[in-house]
Formats: structure tokens, sequence, C-alpha cells
């Protein structure tokens, strides 16, 4: 750090409320544990001389040059874990109990059902814009979701858009297979311009025979999601046969079924060999992939779009202040994360746990290693020591940070044990 200084935990969160446009769906917002977990709260000063010692010098460079930083007295471990993950949390799930959230309810959240207490709506399209295609060339066009998928419970799906095998743009396929279905679109209501029932058109692609594709509906009036009624499926039925070619079919939705969700999936372990492409809604009467025309649709999204939205992020969480760096870093992560939804969630994660998000200061990274340490020999006295154990538990480097370039396999072991 430069100059600057760190700021005040409550503000981070007051920030991050106010700049994301937080949205209680109460008269006032009513949170639990804050004062716990990041030492702050407002009017609730520990002593008449507020939350800590105007005098205080950390240890290291900032203490070693004879400057004071007041607010860093509340950077114990603990409270540092509290506060990423309350704030994370906000991100994430709205208001909510949740994984280290503030919410006073119990965690009943999932990743696609936010809380009912109030949420972020920074930049969001709603979760219920009416489906009539996706192209899976996503918000950037470089890949990704033109729709808001959600996975079975409202969670987390493995639906991934990824280049054409054989030909231009990006389509839709399942890396790990499911017996569930695992990709559910948003809810359409089953009637045409001419009020009759939809058919389905998509195309789809296999280079093996039986590659576990399948596509079909989910009566939106269920309760639970997975209950869907496969329409074609590339299996022991043999409904959908590509011979590595691209193929053009369509499925019919029952006429009795007023709302719907069109679920797409792969059930072959260990998947990843079906390809779907160009789902859209369309007028006809039959289940078939003979005669079938699905026509191409202009994509919805924007070059560049990752870039404005991240730039727009960092100009009201950093005042502008967020590196170029790391800028490219949460762009990348913004356009691999699937939806527009998605990566702005993820974008949001990413700049809350950035060094300008915390300071007031201009940072400066550096590829400089820092110098060895080595400690002094023994001298073999004996000694005594006093051991403090702060039994709030501590901040480990699994908590916090996750090796991303590594020749050693370290990344893929990160991600197995999260």
């Amino acid at each position: 750090m430069i100059s600057g200084s760190l700021r005040e935990p409550i503000l981070k969160v007051m920030s991050l409320l106010k700049s994301m446009d937080f949205v209680s769906n109460f008269p006032i917002i009513a949170t639990k544990g804050i004062m716990n977990d990041i030492g702050q709260m407002p009017h609730e000063f520990v002593s008449v001389f507020s939350f800590f010692l105007t005098e205080f010098k950390p240890y290291g460079r900032v203490g070693d040059a004879t400057l004071v930083s007041p607010e860093a007295t509340l950077l114990d471990m603990p409270k540092i874990t509290g506060l990423l993950n309350g704030l994370t949390s906000l991100v994430k799930y709205g208001l909510s109990d949740c994984q280290g959230g503030w919410g006073f309810r119990y965690c009943a959240e999932t990743q696609y059902r936010t809380s009912k207490l109030g949420e972020l709506n920074f930049n969001k399209t709603s979760s219920q814009t009416e489906f009539t295609f996706d192209t899976f060339e996503g918000p950037s066009l470089v890949g990704g979701l033109d729709n808001n998928w959600v996975g079975s419970y409202f969670g987390p799906h493995n639906g991934k858009a990824t280049s054409n095998p054989i030909g231009y743009g990006h389509v839709l396929h399942f890396p790990t297979a499911s017996w569930n279905g695992d990709f559910y679109s948003p809810i359409i209501h089953n009637a045409d311009s001419d009020g009759n029932a939809y058919v389905v058109k998509f195309r789809y692609m296999s280079d093996i025979n039986r590659a576990g594709g399948c596509i079909g509906y989910v009566d939106a009036s269920r309760s639970y999601l997975n209950s869907q009624q496969w329409a074609l499926c590339d299996d022991w039925s043999n409904g959908l046969v590509s011979n590595g070619n691209w193929i053009q079919c369509q499925f019919l939705v029952p006429t009795e079924i007023e709302n719907f969700h069109i679920v797409v999936g792969d059930r072959s372990s260990p998947g990843g060999d079906a390809y779907f492409d160009d789902i859209q809604l369309a007028s006809g009467t039959e289940t078939t992939c003979t005669g079938v025309l699905v026509p191409k649709k202009d994509p919805p999204g924007q070059l560049n779009y990752a870039n404005a939205v991240v730039d727009r992020l960092a100009t009201l969480l950093t005042a502008g202040r967020l590196e170029a760096k790391s800028r490219e870093i949460i762009v990348h992560a913004f356009n691999e994360a699937g939806s527009a939804n998605d990566g702005l969630r993820l974008a949001q994660e990413l700049i809350l746990t950035s060094a300008e998000y915390h300071t007031t200061s201009i940072t400066k990274t550096t590829t400089q290693l820092r110098n060895e340490f080595n400690f002094p020999p023994s001298t073999g006295k004996s000694y005594r020591a006093v051991i403090y154990l702060m039994l709030s538990g501590g901040c480990d480097s699994f908590n916090l940070i996750t090796p991303h370039t590594c020749s050693n396999g370290l990344f893929e072991s990160y991600l197995g044990k999260l």
C-alpha cells in the first residue's frame, strides 16, 4: 500500500449494500451477527472511544514506519473471515443465513432462489424473463448462456457452453453426466401466437452412439424441477441419432400442461459427448427429427459486455482504483461463468477480495519475490513463552486463497476440497 488507509468493516458492508442496489422487502434491514463477525455495528461502540484505538500500530511495515492504522485493530483472523463470508453471502443469496450470512432466518436459499428478505439488484436481469431461445453465445458473445438456466432444486447445474466441435460458434454440452436432469429453462407459458401448445426445436450432435443426450419438459406446477418427462433421447430408445452430424429435431409439449420448463441433460457417464444448440420455441404438431428446420437466431449478447460490467463494478466498489491485471482476470471469470447473472455474481465476489476494495489506496502489484526469511540459530537456552489461543477459529489458506496456475496439480486439488 503506497498511501491511504484501511476501510472500516462497517463501511465495506454499507458500500456493498448501497452501490449494488440492495432492496429490502421489509421497512427496515434487520440483520444478526454482524457485530461478532466484523467487530462493528452502528450505535454499538465497544467503548466511548469507538471501536479501536487511534494510536494502534500494526506489526509490519506500517508499524515499523511509526505510522498508525486504527482500523487494523479489527483485523484478526475470525473477523477477516467473518466479513468476507458475510459479503459473499449477500452477493450469492441476498440477506440470508447461508454460508456465514447476516440474515435472521434459517438458511433456505439456493444459488438461483435468493432471499425473500432482500437482495442486491445491480445490473441483474429478471429471473422471470420469458424464454424464447438460447444460442449459447453468452452475454459477451464468447460462449455462455443467453438465459438463466438453473439446476435441480434451483441449485448449480452441469451445463456448459463450448466451441462447436464441427462448425462455428458455441454450443451446449455437459462435461459431467446426471441421471436427474440438470439443466432447466425459465418458466414458459405453453401457448404460441395462435394459442396452441408449443413445440421446442433444437439441434443435436454426437459422434458416438447412445451418447446420453436428452431433452424434454417439466410441468411447472410440480413441486420439484427433477420430475422431467424426456421427449427425445440418444440412448437405447434411439430417439436421437446424429451419426457425427448436426441433426434438427423438435418435440411437442402436451396441450394440458399450462406452464413448463425445458430440461436438457446428459445421462451417459462420464458425460461430455452430447451437444445441443439453438434451442427455441416454435409452432408445430408433432415430435420428430424428420423434415425439421431450426432457424438460426441472432444472439442477444453484446461484444465486450463483461468488460463494461466489470468497469462499472470497479467504479462503484473501488472508486475506479481496481488495477488492469485484476480487471482482466475478473472479465475472464465473468465470461467463463455462464449467464450474465452468474458472471455478475462472480465478478462481485472477486472484487470483494481485492486490495482496492478494502483500502482507500492506490495499489501496485509486483512480480518480485519476497526475501526468504531465516530464523536465527538457537542459543540452546531454556525460556518461557506465553501462548495465546484464539478459540474463534483461524484463517488458513484454504479459507481465503486458492492457487491458480500450478504445474503440480495444486489448483485441481483445492477444487476437490471445496
